[in-house]
């Protein structure tokens, strides 16, 4: 009896501690959900945070793009202005009233002219003096020439900016669209042109003539191209100490990969710091470092690659933007033409 009683209180003790071991499995079990649920709302909440910093820098990006092109028409249309007023102070007017009068005088001693203008001392003066004014007026209508040349110019060149703005301006349903690297890399040379002319910078452009055409979303595209290239002009002004600046652009490509290079002879970056140039905030310059951020996660979020390379301060700096293609992508740019000059 006392045997079975033994048997019975083991059962029980080994049931109390089977119950139990299931209730920490449970607990355990409970406790894993839990913190998956907490892991997987917290890579939410930082992919929303990404999202957001992202949305920033494509904002900050076509805010930049459009002072850079105010701050471009506007360098455009002061010499316009500039130019209208020499227009208007421009002594021709003058110069027809004394004509006028040469020719009043010369008329009326039009019955012996020849007499005149070869003999009488004042036909003679009169003579001379008609001749200086005539090649005045010759000077000042190849002037006036030159004047309206740089205003058409001007006018032309604002025209331009405002159909490239155009060109690229975000639609609200942005998509993908064959566009041509080329291309796109004169448009933002043509945007900059003044900001690159006024540093009195060598630009050297390499670009293939026959490439093919990638799937992207232009604007955005644009957006790094101008962003990279604002990046090179600005290590261009910190380096100060030089003067005969360079900039090389290049586009080629490869059986599999577009590719964009963009060297400079600007400030350079520090071996220490290229690792992490492209990071959030990470700006030699004070700002928010959008820029390059949004550039390399554009490209990557295009499975391609955006690399920096530089030998240290002082010895400029290289960035390389590689593409993949693919078999539906267009070997040529079809209608269009790369005019380089």
């Amino acid at each position: 009896m006392k045997k079975k009683s033994k048997n019975i209180k083991k059962r029980q003790k080994k049931r109390t501690s089977c119950h139990s071991s299931n209730c920490q499995c449970e607990n355990l079990q409970n406790l894993v959900k839990e913190l998956e649920q907490s892991l997987n709302e917290r890579k939410n909440e930082i992919d929303y945070i990404k999202q957001e910093l992202l949305n920033k820098a494509v904002d900050a990006g076509r805010a930049q793009l459009s002072a850079m092109l105010m701050h471009n028409i506007g360098n455009a249309i002061t010499p316009i202005s500039m130019y209208t007023e020499k227009l208007k102070n421009s002594n021709q007017e003058q110069t027809y009233q004394y004509l006028t009068q040469c020719y009043n005088d010369l008329m009326e001693h039009k019955d012996h002219l020849t007499e005149y203008i070869s003999i009488d001392e004042r036909g003679t003066e009169v003579a001379k003096y008609m001749g200086a004014l005539i090649s005045n007026l010759e000077a000042d209508n190849s002037k006036t020439a030159n004047i309206i040349d740089k205003i058409v110019s001007g006018i032309d060149y604002v025209s331009q900016i405002l159909s490239l703005q155009r060109s690229y301006s975000p639609g609200k349903n942005e998509i993908r669209e064959k566009v041509n690297m080329s291309i796109m890399v004169l448009d933002a040379l043509k945007i900059q042109e003044i900001s690159i002319t006024k540093r009195n910078i060598v630009l050297e452009k390499n670009l293939h003539q026959t490439i093919p055409n990638i799937l992207m979303e232009k604007n955005k595209l644009m957006q790094a191209i101008i962003n990279l290239i604002k990046n090179s002009l600005d290590a261009i002004d910190e380096h100060k100490n030089k003067t005969d600046h360079r900039l090389e652009i290049t586009t080629y490509c490869d059986s599999t990969h577009i590719g964009l290079t963009i060297k400079d002879t600007g400030i350079g970056v520090e071996i220490e710091r290229q690792k992490e140039i492209f990071d959030l905030g990470n700006s030699s310059k004070g700002s928010s470092g959008f820029g390059l951020y949004y550039c390399k996660n554009f490209i990557e979020a295009n499975k391609g690659t955006l690399v920096l390379e530089s030998h240290g301060r002082g010895h400029g700096s290289t960035v390389t933007i590689e593409i993949p293609y693919f078999s539906g992508d267009d070997r040529k740019s079809g209608s269009e033409k790369l005019e380089t000059e």
